[in-house]
């Protein structure tokens, strides 16, 4: 069975507790926790996992996109790394000027969305292109910032 369908098997039977043993470091992101005995805490509490939400971070954990947390004070290097196994050289160094010192806190939580617009118009020329998601079903805040290719 390949991955995606098990973890929408054990999502949609409620299997909490495995999913938790099979991706605890995804699920200690999205909730904000550090063990199993809080994971258990939590679901006594909660009852469920949004599925949609596990794919946004499980999506960060394997690089497919880059998780910023809303009280992240720098996320230059952050970005760039990402950036780096997406996009070719010549394009990452055109657009890197547009990642100057990016400070994100919950006063100015629309601050991510005017980068990646600053970003898409210097990417404009290319096949690629970012999209942003903001979360905040489980925490204060997260940024999902992913590199897209245009078909």
């Amino acid at each position: 069975m390949d991955v995606k369908k098990r973890i929408h098997n054990l999502i949609l039977e409620k299997n909490y507790l495995q999913l938790y043993k099979e991706y605890p470091l995804v699920l200690n992101e999205m909730l904000f926790i550090e063990n199993q005995e809080e994971f258990e805490d939590f679901i006594k509490e909660n009852n469920e996992i949004q599925e949609d939400i596990f794919w946004l971070f499980y999506s960060a954990s394997i690089g497919n996109s880059v998780l910023i947390g809303v009280y992240e004070a720098n996320v230059y290097e952050k970005f760039i790394s990402y950036l780096q196994t997406k996009l070719p050289f010549e394009i990452l160094e055109k657009i890197k000027g547009a990642f100057d010192s990016i400070y994100m806190n919950m006063d100015e939580n629309k601050i991510v969305e005017p980068f990646i617009e600053q970003c898409n118009n210097l990417l404009k020329d290319t096949k690629y292109f970012c999209i942003a998601q903001f979360d905040d079903t489980y925490c204060a805040g997260v940024y999902f910032v992913e590199v897209i290719i245009k078909e």
